[in-house]
């Protein structure tokens, strides 16, 4: 029984203090309220007021934080202080990022702060060694140091003076990294020395002065020799016969140089109006005239001379060149085309006859003059009058008469008369003689071409091997003309549809077929009118084949040049 009484009491006293606590927070919570415990110690839970900077917004660039280091109402600040001096270490942090920027600014009081970044942990420095300095207000740091030196030397210090290399180890050297060439502005030093550089491909000394006939530029310091003769292997240079060359380096010639060389191999003097000519061994000079225009007759082997005439000054085109003297050459007038020129006798011009005759006149000579064109006569050809009726002259005899011969059918100059229906056939090696007509005595020119049999030429002779034309390819066009004049049968493939035809040249009676052939791409289809002379069997025009490869054949009669009776045979085998 007693035990039971304090099971009971221990409930009413745990639902007393479950009472009492629902009593407190039971309720909706009030405006800007929560439920909580701020004593510092156990206690029933009260509805607590939110700080009013809490619901309030902050200023750009600040936090909501508690800069005091002591229990207090957090506020916004540009200035948070993170951690509890001697009992926890605060931090930044850039949750879920791997790389950020955070900024450190100095804390007031002295001492060491410890930053853990997003990758990497480090100390921030808060002193320098020389030439490193820490600029306090940047904050930054930087080097600092010798104005115009260079950081030298194990200590890393600066100096105007550095040692490239190690003493007998290595050689140092100033270098262009990645690159062949560049330049370098060497400064005089202020102590006297002979300074030597080593160059990329090459070594020497600096030269500070020249003697002539080398210059050293005061601007550049580069060495030039306006005045040098350099050779192109280097080294001196020296002169072969007759060409020499001076300890001082001047350049002679102490004889004439050799043809072979391009001299003249002979000491010459200029003459005012000369010609140069050759020897066997030199060049030479012939002296000049006073008088113009003489021309130069070659000598053969030996020396030329001028000749003893003058050329004209001009001359006339279409004229020929005369003397009109001994010693002066001169140009006619023009001569008329295809004229006969006749001579103009001593110091005149050649001139032509005035008239070239006519088809039926000869040209007759004139012994007190010039010549003529007349008639022909009998004295013309010196023969003896005589008259021959009906007859022809056979033979001439010394003293120019003629014999007179009467041609008759009987006579055995047409012994071989021939036949009516032979001609006389020629005979390079005898007398001709009249045989049957063959076909060698067809010029080739007469016969028939396939071209000819085709377009219908007339006036030529066709053979029987012509009749049987070959086929004629057509070549495929969308807005297809067929020339009849250039087929009898045809054949044409077709790549595309036919959207237009038009037949020209049509031959009454001309007849023939025309192979109309589907690529291998097919469904290749004609125009439906066909040709305007087209006539087909009920009126029904045919329709092409449309499977691939597949041959129609168009078969035509033409009765008229403007009607052609044509039927379709379609799907010929291939």
């Amino acid at each position: 029984m007693i035990k039971l009484r304090s099971v009971l009491l221990g409930l009413f006293l745990v639902l007393a203090s479950f009472t009492g606590a629902w009593a407190q927070c039971g309720t909706q919570a009030p405006a800007n309220k929560f439920c909580g415990n701020d004593t510092g110690v156990t206690a029933l839970a009260n509805w607590k007021t939110i700080p009013a900077g809490a619901l309030t917004p902050i200023a750009g660039g600040t936090v909501l934080g508690n800069p005091t280091g002591a229990l207090a109402v957090p506020i916004a600040t540009t200035a948070p202080v993170l951690g509890i001096p001697g009992t926890s270490t605060g931090q930044v942090g850039l949750a879920g990022l791997t790389s950020g920027t955070a900024v450190l600014r100095a804390q007031s009081v002295a001492g060491s702060a410890v930053s853990l970044l997003p990758t990497a942990a480090g100390t921030l420095v808060g002193t320098a060694v020389a030439p490193l300095a820490i600029n306090a207000t940047a904050p930054s740091a930087g080097v600092t140091g010798l104005a115009g030196g260079v950081l030298a030397g194990a200590g890393a210090t600066f100096t105007m003076t550095p040692a490239l290399g190690a003493a007998g180890v290595t050689t140092g050297s100033i270098a262009f990294n990645a690159f062949t060439s560049g330049s370098v502005v060497i400064s005089p030093q202020s102590v006297a020395g002979t300074p030597t550089l080593l160059f990329p491909n090459t070594s020497g000394t600096f030269a500070v002065n020249a003697s002539s006939p080398v210059v050293l530029s005061a601007t550049t310091g580069g060495l030039t020799c306006p005045t040098c003769v350099t050779s192109s292997g280097g080294g001196a240079i020296t002169g072969t016969a007759p060409i020499s060359v001076s300890a001082a380096g001047v350049v002679s010639i102490t004889s004439p140089l050799p043809l072979t060389n391009g001299g003249t191999n002979a000491s010459l003097t200029a003459s005012n109006g000369g010609i140069v000519w050759s020897n066997a061994t030199q060049l030479q000079i012939l002296a000049g005239t006073a008088t113009a225009r003489l021309p130069v007759l070659s000598g053969a082997t030996a020396t030329p001379v001028f000749g003893a005439y003058t050329l004209p000054a001009s001359v006339t085109s279409g004229g020929i060149p005369f003397f009109s003297s001994t010693t002066v050459e001169g140009s006619s007038a023009l001569l008329t085309a295809s004229a006969i020129m006749l001579g103009g006798g001593a110091g005149v011009a050649p001139s032509t006859l005035g008239s070239l005759g006519t088809t039926t006149t000869v040209l007759h000579g004139n012994a007190a003059g010039a010549p003529t064109f007349a008639a022909v006569v009998s004295a013309d050809m010196n023969i003896t009058t005589t008259s021959c009726t009906n007859q022809f002259v056979t033979a001439i005899s010394a003293g120019g008469v003629g014999t007179c011969t009467t041609d008759t059918l009987a006579s055995a100059q047409h012994a071989n008369q021939g036949t009516t229906t032979t001609l006389l056939h020629g005979n390079a090696a005898g007398n001709p003689s009249f045989g049957q007509v063959v076909f060698a005595d067809i010029a080739s020119a007469a016969l028939t071409t396939g071209a000819q049999l085709r377009s219908g030429t007339a006036s030529t002779l066709v053979a029987a091997d012509i009749i049987y034309d070959a086929g004629q390819t057509i070549t495929f066009a969308g807005t297809q003309t067929w020339d009849f004049s250039t087929f009898l049968n045809a054949r044409e493939t077709l790549t595309a549809n036919i959207t237009s035809l038009t037949c020209s040249n049509i031959k009454a009676s001309q007849s023939g077929t025309i192979s109309l052939v589907q690529d291998g791409t097919g469904s290749r289809t004609m125009v439906a009118g066909w040709c305007s002379q087209f006539r087909w069997a009920g009126g029904t025009r045919g329709v092409l084949s449309t499977a691939l490869n597949t041959i129609d054949a168009l078969f035509y009669q033409c009765v008229t040049t403007a009607i052609c009776y044509v039927s379709l045979s379609k799907g010929q085998v291939n």
